[in-house]
């Protein structure tokens, strides 16, 4: 009986020793799982985040705002130069400047290119100068789908165009190289104008386009009416200018008075021989 005791000990004992290993190195399995498993969903995380912000990039919308705007102001000088300052403070620039002036009025249209974050923000500041805002109008248009078609179009033309660069280094004959080099051309004229299209339209999303009147009237000047004589000198003059007008212009058809003269002389004569 206590050898069958110490045997069944002993095998107890080499079972223990012998699931020890095992029972470890589920455990540090267990434990790796368990210290992998934050790192892949920290990554998984990372990823996506990643490609949520590639898309939320790629969907950013194109806005583009355009200002119209006209004021008058008391002083063009003072109010000019407090422009160009306002314009040199939010970094923006003069485009175009065209200055008209008359006796009663000087006016400036001017294309101001300013960042549209910045545009209300000036707009306020024009106002400040202005005597007077005769009209204001702010656009605003979406391009993104625009935008979106013209990147998508460039990019399958650039794929097209990489394809035929393939074909040309495998082509064999002259003619295949005459042909493939002909759609080349094509194709990269295509692109250059899309391209044109595309630099156009982030231009005008960048920088937003104010157009701007800014002009000073004056007090217009009374024209003195003529007394009556003078008037009447004034209109007898025209007149006997225009009776020498309507002489030369009888002068001037001297040969269709000379024809009717000839066919009068004509008809009298045979009348008179009938008689």
């Amino acid at each position: 009986m206590k050898k069958l005791l110490v045997l069944l000990g002993l095998w107890l004992l080499i079972q223990a020793c012998y699931h020890q290993p095992s029972q470890e190195s589920y455990v540090g399995s267990d434990t790796m799982a368990k210290d992998e498993m934050p790192r892949m969903v920290e990554g998984l995380n990372a990823s996506t985040e990643s490609s949520d912000g590639n898309m939320q990039q790629a969907l950013q919308p194109r806005i583009i705002r355009n200002a119209y705007m006209t004021v008058s102001v008391d002083d063009y000088s003072r109010a000019i130069n407090a422009l160009k300052q306002v314009v040199k403070q939010m970094q923006a620039t003069i485009a175009n400047e065209a200055e008209q002036r008359s006796s009663y009025r000087i006016e400036n249209n001017m294309q101001i290119r300013i960042a549209p974050e910045k545009l209300d923000s000036f707009l306020m500041e024009v106002e400040r100068l202005a005597l007077h805002v005769d009209s204001k109008n702010v656009d605003s248009r979406d391009v993104t789908r625009e935008f979106i078609d013209i990147e998508t179009r460039l990019a399958a033309k650039r794929a097209t165009l990489e394809r035929y660069r393939e074909i040309l280094r495998s082509a064999k004959t002259v003619s295949d190289i005459m042909a493939v080099e002909q759609q080349m051309r094509s194709l990269i004229e295509e692109i250059e104008s899309v391209e044109g299209q595309l630099r156009y339209l982030r231009d005008q999303v960048q920088l937003s386009t104010v157009h701007l009147t800014l002009y000073q009237a004056f007090d217009r000047p009374d024209v003195a009416r003529p007394s009556f004589w003078r008037r009447i000198g004034t209109n007898f003059a025209q007149g006997w200018h225009g009776f020498q007008d309507f002489l030369v212009g009888m002068v001037y058809l001297w040969p269709l008075w000379l024809v009717i003269a000839l066919a009068a002389v004509w008809v009298w004569r045979r009348h008179g021989r009938r008689r």
